[in-house]
């Protein structure tokens, strides 16, 4: 692993709990695993003292393809908005840090969320969310990446959510090729204290 990514690691973990003050209304922890893949999300939301709520997350993802194994890192902050008693949106930003086998890649994405919880079945919440930078945010070995993430979550105890997604990582190297750091579906567990 290079050091780079090792440092990211850390200045994100110091970052998250630097953050964390006592206006944390609720935490979250979540593990998905894909084919080849498994991702460790941490987050938190918080308030400071306005009505729009905050979340501050960071994700590991560790992938092993084709014989190599490759990390992807990255911290977010997003502001949501509740539009409805049902549905919130929010906008924010991710900081990314990649090492695939031979490249590297660095970026600030910019994107939006949008989550949605049926009346009818108030078990189930659906999440969704798409982050792009271009050019001018993309640093290291990279043209442009783009991160699309679809969850539905499903309540089976307190606190407690089975999750069934899709991920798709794709990124645009500086030689002009195009390809998917990641992509396909994921199970995983998520909790809230």
């Amino acid at each position: 692993m290079r050091a780079s990514i090792q440092k990211f690691i850390l200045c994100s973990t110091f970052f998250l709990h630097f953050l964390i003050t006592h206006d944390v209304i609720a935490q979250n922890l979540a593990v998905e695993v894909g084919e080849k893949d498994i991702n460790l999300v941490y987050g938190t939301t918080e308030v400071y003292g306005y009505t729009t709520p905050f979340r501050l997350d960071s994700q590991f993802l560790y992938s092993k393809q084709n014989n190599h194994q490759d990390l992807f890192a990255s911290i977010g902050l997003t502001a949501f908005n509740s539009i409805t008693n049902r549905i919130e949106l929010g906008a924010g930003f991710r900081i990314i840090a990649a090492d695939p086998l031979d490249y590297y890649l660095s970026a600030i994405t910019i994107g939006a969320e949008l989550a949605y919880r049926p009346a009818t079945t108030p078990k189930f919440k659906f999440k969704s969310s798409l982050y792009y930078a271009g050019e001018l945010l993309t640093f290291s070995d990279g043209n442009a990446i783009s991160l699309l993430k679809v969850d539905m979550d499903y309540e089976v105890v307190a606190d407690t959510f089975i999750r069934l997604g899709y991920r798709r990582i794709k990124t645009e190297h500086t030689n002009g090729i195009t390809a998917d750091f990641d992509r396909g579906a994921y199970l995983g567990l998520a909790w809230t204290y």
